[in-house]
């Protein structure tokens, strides 16, 4: 089973290979923009540009979209070998732009 690093979400999502992080990260406001009109389209749930501030799922600054719609993030109190087992089909994650 792969290890978790620093920059692996707590539901196994690469950090660095995640649209909001890499929007936070260069400061695209358009991008962001752009994420967050996907993800509202999504669903019932309306997120706004500030709503895709990440800075990685092990920080104090998460994405609203893994906010309030991750199922794993609640239990990161876990330990990380619980977290890796809960991994499995959480990589849809990373679909969203």
């Amino acid at each position: 089973m792969e290890q978790m690093s620093e920059m692996t979400a707590y539901c196994g999502l690469h950090c660095d290979e995640c649209k909001a992080f890499k929007a936070t990260q260069t400061k695209d406001l358009e991008w962001k923009k752009q994420i967050a009109k996907h993800w509202s389209d999504q669903g019932e749930i309306k997120f706004k540009p500030e709503d895709v501030d990440c800075h990685g799922c092990k920080s104090d600054t998460i994405s609203g979209f893994c906010r309030k719609l991750c199922e794993i993030r609640p239990l990161q109190r876990v330990s990380m070998q619980q977290a890796e087992r809960l991994f499995v089909s959480r990589r849809r994650c990373n679909e969203k732009p």
